[in-house]
């Protein structure tokens, strides 16, 4: 299967969630759903072999749900640094906005169903985009490296990106003003 189809049902639950609160018109649930969709979205790509073979192929009960001891170290750590973030964010964002009794981005679109949509579906899209680098990796992780290989290359990796340097950047800027 190529690499487009896989992500066929990783986009599906990215998208699946505007069916459920779209025709509620409900906006209170907003950001925690971008928040699930981020979370249902690294668990299908994690473990989409199995799912799969679970519900696509048939197989049914006959397959078991590999542990955690089977995925790569860079899928588990890639999958827990976005399921961290998700859940901070995601839970600041919903309770902001339950103890507001909504949101007010929305108070004039989500009685018009195709505007209110197309908020959920720029939604999904930016949960499809902004984790496809984490979607991809757990799709994808070829078997044959060393596990001390990949630890190094996932240290590496996390030393070198934006979230880690931020910090960093952020004081900087600040003691330059």
């Amino acid at each position: 299967m190529n690499s487009f189809s896989r992500l066929l049902p990783v986009a599906g639950c990215a998208y699946a969630l505007a069916a459920v609160f779209v025709p509620a018109a409900n906006e209170k649930f907003y950001d925690l759903g971008g928040a699930l969709g981020f979370l249902s979205t690294t668990f299908v790509s994690l473990y989409y072999p199995t799912i799969k073979a679970k519900f696509w192929d048939g197989i049914g009960r006959n397959v078991q749900w590999p542990p955690l001891s089977s995925f790569a170290p860079r899928q588990l750590l890639l999958s827990a640094a976005l399921g961290i973030w998700t859940i901070r964010l995601g839970s600041f964002l919903a309770q902001r906005a339950l103890k507001a009794g909504g949101d007010s981005r929305f108070d004039e679109v989500k009685h018009q169903p195709a505007k209110f949509t197309t908020f959920w579906m720029v939604q999904a899209t930016w949960i499809l985009l902004v984790g496809l680098p984490v979607y991809m990796v757990c799709l994808h992780f070829p078997a044959g490296f060393s596990a001390i290989l990949n630890w190094w290359a996932t240290i590496r990796r996390l030393l070198r990106s934006t979230p880690f340097r931020l910090p960093f950047i952020l004081l900087l800027d600040h003691e330059t003003i």
